[in-house]
């Protein structure tokens, strides 16, 4: 009987889900130039960009177990599957709609209720990516918050008189590097998903307009998914200047933008000089971008300060 629950356990967790998107497929999915086909280019470990490859949304802007939490002593999914997969599903639903409201010829206005949730699901993004924890955390990884938590935990436990066999058998539970990895991720996944009541409060500003690209122009997608325009650092909610901009297909931007008076037209044309700006802050601070283009990324990748031009190979 052992045996078999052991052998239960084991299946139960070989179909866990470890490739984590942070860039949702179903955006990726606006981006492709055939089906599920994307033109990608990422960072070395240097910082390089390489050349563009056409890849599978599979395998583009994902990070393996990056949203694995621990449940006991075993590792979950439960966060990727249950709440990102929601988030995704709700993002999925959301692009149809306004897809079928553009065909019609309209624009799409959200308002009420539907504009709260697009507020939480672009704020839920942000939080999402691997650059909001880099840039919130300069120095700490999974390992690190998870060492800091296990150093912490063990002084408290000699402050509180636990014994020397209590601490030191609560210590050897970590003595593998990828123990304290999973401890540190669980704490930060855990960290990342609660919105503030006073973030809440702030997001409540932010108006849904869009931008269309009318010329022969196109955006790319950046793995931080959503651009922050304005944002003052790490506590740039507070700056009257935000914007979050989120490409949602080569033509065409959401953004969210504060606008008290209700003065900013729900539907505005970006210019050829704005997309290429953008294009070129995407490459500029994020460590992989893909586009349906790969003369796009090509022309961009030539723009001095975006690559090693010594490195890069024909």
């Amino acid at each position: 009987m052992g045996e078999l629950c052991s052998t239960i356990k084991d299946f139960e967790m070989s179909k866990r889900a470890k490739i984590h998107h942070y860039v949702p497929k179903v955006a990726q999915r606006r981006f492709c130039f055939r089906e599920n086909k994307i033109w990608y280019v990422e960072k070395d470990t240097s910082g390089v960009f390489g050349e563009p490859e056409e890849r599978n949304i599979n395998s583009t802007f994902q990070k393996r177990d990056y949203y694995t939490v621990l449940e006991g002593d075993l590792p979950s999914d439960k966060v990727e599957v249950g709440f990102y997969g929601s988030l995704d599903n709700y993002w999925g639903s959301f692009l149809a709609e306004v897809e079928r409201i553009f065909l019609r010829g309209s624009v799409p206005i959200i308002e009420g209720e539907p504009l709260e949730t697009l507020q939480e699901a672009v704020f839920h993004f942000v939080k999402r990516t691997p650059e909001f924890i880099s840039n919130l955390h300069d120095t700490q990884d999974d390992y690190s918050i998870g060492r800091e938590l296990v150093d912490n935990v063990s002084s408290a436990m000699r402050g509180a008189n636990y014994s020397l066999e209590d601490v030191d058998a609560y210590v050897s539970k970590f003595e593998k590097s990828h123990q304290v990895i999973h401890q540190g991720r669980t704490v930060r996944v855990k960290a990342t998903i609660p919105i503030s009541d006073k973030i809440r409060s702030s997001l409540r500003g932010f108006k849904a307009r869009w931008g269309i690209i009318s010329s022969k122009h196109s955006i790319i997608l950046p793995n931080c998914f959503v651009y922050r325009i304005g944002n003052g650092g790490k506590n740039g909610l507070a700056n009257p200047n935000l914007e979050f901009w989120i490409p949602v297909s080569p033509k065409r931007v959401l953004v969210l933008v504060r606008d008290e008076g209700g003065h900013l037209p729900y539907l505005s044309d970006i210019g050829r000089d704005q997309v290429r700006q953008m294009n070129l802050f995407a490459l500029r601070s994020n460590q992989a971008v893909a586009s349906h283009s790969r003369k796009l990324l090509e022309s961009l990748l030539k723009v001095d300060g975006c690559y090693d031009h010594s490195q890069h190979k024909r």
